[in-house]
């Protein structure tokens, strides 16, 4: 089986096994057999710094190291795979961020909701520029 630990920044599928020392709730949220959407960020000028690289999971407020989880593939590489009729599907950007926002079990059962939600905040909106945050 391939290694596909993150080699630059970008958003990937991963399964978060075990936690930093110091994350809340560290028992109650891994190990996690479940693919969550997660942030892979440069963390250091130095790319040989062993923390170049930390993963952002959606709602823990510590950063995690690549060695914390068991890794899937990258999120843009699945889009560029995806057949045209979905490479370019708004609604399919707006779930990927609520799942990096409240996890994939948010989307998953409340999709109309969240589609619902999207929809008031865009139509509430007091700038162009909030709504292309979720265009």
């Amino acid at each position: 089986m391939a290694d596909l630990t993150p080699t630059k920044p970008g958003y990937y599928w991963a399964q978060w096994r075990k936690a930093v020392l110091g994350t809340r709730n560290a028992a109650e949220l891994t190990p996690s057999d479940d693919w969550e959407p997660v942030q892979v960020f440069e963390n250091a000028l130095d790319d040989q710094h062993p923390e170049y690289l930390m993963v952002e999971v959606g709602g823990v407020e510590r950063a995690q190291g690549l060695d914390c989880f068991i890794w899937g593939d990258s999120i843009s590489q699945q889009a560029e795979a995806a057949p045209v009729s979905h490479q370019h599907d708004p609604w399919e950007r707006i779930a990927f961020n609520l799942c990096v926002e409240f996890g994939s079990d948010f989307v998953e059962d409340k999709q109309d909701f969240a589609k619902a939600v999207v929809r008031e905040y865009l139509a509430a909106a007091p700038s162009a520029n909030a709504q292309r945050r979720w265009a």
